[in-house]
């Protein structure tokens, strides 16, 4: 067996940041505070090395019933009871150790089933009971002597698992960490918002280079555990000749003939200045003409995007038929790894908005981030947008000529300031092209009013 033959373990994003998962034959381990999702990876392992690879696997329980642990990953997407009726998975309940002769009954049975089953992956949840039952230099010397033999005698990738109590951050006695092959972490972090974050980290992987060592995760109904890779970025390829409409009256003339394809553009001003009808414009006029628009709002709710459309004159129903795609993303769920797999899947799984993507309520995930996450995550999605020639409009609350905080200028091409004020004759709203990167646009400030019912910029 080749030394760098590697073990895929088919979790999504993970296989691509370990450069094709574990080596093969290797110990790992893994640990976490409760509630972290340590048994989701491991089961989602053995699961898809049983269906998806053909690998038959040995999962040994020493606190879940077959039965309760099945009905529980069956409903994240991981169906053990399928990988068991083809032959392919062994599941062992056993009694948590408490003597030194337990321990030779559970060798036995675990060696038992691997023969069995031929089985190529194995994991133990938890070992920390065996742990706990000796001295440091015995506990090198099971996990040596038993483990060990199952990676190299027998061929197998053995995961086991290790519970870390609340507050501490060592993993048994401190001896496995040197055992492993790899030892991973999994850990629950607070932003200030309060919102939960989820984090793996690689404190050790031989045989793997690694350039980032800590990344966010999920677990997803239907998909169990999901690592949040890093948006894939690349050299941008903007060719300033190709225009794309605005859709809004008398804005194209103020760019020159429409936005360049491919650029981003921020549209900012604070709350009633026009900002989501000039968004949802854009989407539909450009969805009229047939190019796939996905618009995406983090702050309503799509039937009352859906009204928004209706009252600029739009048929919704018709909209979709041409191209036009609604989603409503609730901020209080969003960290950075939530963001960027939304992304992955909006646009590169399900293809969505390839000539258009409208980001609206910007404003609500900015609070629920933090300042600091939301500039780099926003930062590495404007650079994914742009790699894959994909023309972004994003929308942010905020008064530009006012409240200058964290700001996204530096990383956008083109930005689109509005202003309200108050006339004799009543609310004004005023529209002024702050930047334009890559062409001229007129910088002088316009009036925006209704007629009949939609925004038009005057000249």
């Amino acid at each position: 067996m080749s030394a760098l033959e590697r073990c895929p373990t088919g979790i999504e994003g993970f296989d691509a940041v370990t450069r094709g998962g574990f080596v093969r034959g290797s110990l790992i381990l893994l640990a976490g505070h409760p509630g972290t999702g340590k048994s989701t990876f491991a089961a989602k392992f053995v699961y898809e090395g049983a269906v998806r690879y053909g690998e038959p696997g040995v999962y040994v329980s020493l606190t879940e019933p077959r039965d309760r642990f099945y009905a529980y990953m069956k409903g994240l997407g991981i169906d053990l009871e399928e990988a068991e009726r083809r032959g392919l998975l062994r599941y062992l309940s056993l009694p948590t150790a408490v003597s030194r002769e337990v321990i030779n009954t559970f060798v036995e049975a675990v060696l038992k089933a691997v023969d069995e089953v031929k089985a190529r992956r194995v994991v133990i949840d938890p070992l920390t009971p065996f742990i706990q039952l000796g001295a440091p230099i015995e506990a090198r010397s099971l996990l040596h002597d038993v483990l060990m033999n199952l990676c190299h005698l027998l061929k197998a990738t053995v995961l086991v698992v290790a519970d870390l109590p609340f507050g501490e951050a060592k993993i048994g006695y401190g001896a496995e960490e040197f055992v492993a092959d790899a030892v991973m972490m999994l850990k629950l972090r607070y932003s200030e918002e309060g919102v939960v974050r989820r984090q793996l980290e690689l404190v050790k992987m031989r045989g793997v280079p690694l350039t980032t060592l800590v990344y966010e995760y999920s677990i997803e109904p239907g998909e169990g555990f999901v690592l949040h890779q890093p948006l894939a970025v690349a050299e941008a390829k903007v060719d300033v000749r190709e225009r794309l409409s605005t859709g809004v009256e008398g804005l194209d003339a103020i760019f020159g003939g429409g936005i360049i394809r491919g650029t981003t553009t921020l549209v900012v001003g604070p709350s009633g200045s026009g900002k989501t009808l000039l968004a949802l414009t854009m989407a539909a006029e450009n969805a009229m003409r047939g190019l796939k628009v996905h618009y995406a709002t983090f702050e309503e709710p799509i039937s009352q995007v859906r009204a928004t459309l209706e009252a600029l004159g739009y048929d919704p129903d018709e909209l979709s038929k041409r191209g036009l795609t609604i989603a409503s993303v609730p901020p209080w769920k969003s960290s950075p790894g939530v963001v960027r797999l939304t992304l992955n899947k909006a646009f590169i799984k399900h293809g969505l908005g390839r000539d258009l993507a409208v980001i609206d309520g910007v404003s609500a995930l900015k609070r629920a981030l933090g300042d600091r996450a939301f500039l780099e995550v926003t930062h590495e999605a404007m650079g994914f947008f742009k790699s894959h020639g994909m023309t972004a409009v994003v929308c942010l609350a905020e008064d530009y000529f006012k409240e200058r905080r964290a700001t996204m200028d530096t990383m956008m091409d083109n930005i689109i300031a509005l202003r309200l004020s108050l006339e004799p004759g009543g609310l004004r709203r005023g529209l002024v092209v702050v930047k334009s990167r890559m062409g001229l646009a007129d910088s002088r400030e316009h009036e925006v009013v209704l007629l009949k019912g939609r925004p038009v910029v005057k000249p």
